[in-house]
């Protein structure tokens, strides 16, 4: 599989598709995290940060390359971020027609005056009290959970070690299904792989 362009080749800033990252969640990384949804073939809705306090699955539409520009800085200058270096990027058009669409920025006390059926996607903005997210552009799709199309879908990991640990996992987990005496064909990993030390 040819692996993806994560950026418009006139602007860098742009590109067709929406980044979602892993977070550590109770003991478990966010490598472990990824792990699961590649299993699962799921996202999972959550209500953290959504003021309407409904489950929705959220997206960065900043290119691949400048999250991972941001990791790097964060590393080396030992600041927090909510990024990690793993998740995954789905193409901007297949989550649209899922009902995926971009936040509204726009001040709290506007949130009551926004609609019923788009106040899942406010987000509070406020330049003048230094509450700013925008840089974030991000995307939201309001549901409990996401099933994930391989064929619309990218993984993107830290490394390459971490993608070597993926395919062994997979097609460990294959050979124990080959019955003895028995043909049995082998499924090819179904995700796009890539790892950010491999993207500029």
């Amino acid at each position: 599989m040819a692996k993806p362009a994560f950026i418009n080749p006139i602007r860098s800033d742009l590109s067709d598709w929406l980044i979602h990252c892993t977070q550590p969640i109770d003991n478990n990384s966010p490598f472990d995290i990824l792990r699961k949804i590649l299993q699962e073939r799921t996202l999972l809705g959550s209500k953290e940060f959504i003021k309407a306090q409904c489950k929705c699955v959220c997206f960065t539409e900043s290119p691949l390359t400048k999250i991972k520009s941001l990791i790097t800085y964060c590393d080396q200058h030992q600041c927090s971020l909510r990024y990690a270096p793993y998740g995954i990027a789905v193409k901007k058009e297949w989550l649209f027609e899922q009902g995926g669409r971009p936040v509204i920025y726009q001040k709290d006390e506007e949130f009551n005056e926004t609609s019923e059926k788009h106040k899942y996607l406010h987000v509070r903005y406020d330049p003048i009290k230094d509450f700013d997210f925008s840089w974030e552009r991000e995307w939201r799709i309001k549901c409990d959970q996401l099933s994930l199309n391989p064929e619309t879908t990218t993984v993107f990991v830290k490394d390459r070690n971490d993608i070597n640990i993926l395919l062994k996992e997979y097609y460990s987990h294959q050979s124990e299904r080959t019955v003895v005496g028995v043909p049995f064909n082998i499924e090819i990993f179904p995700w796009g792989l890539i790892s950010l030390d491999e993207i500029s």
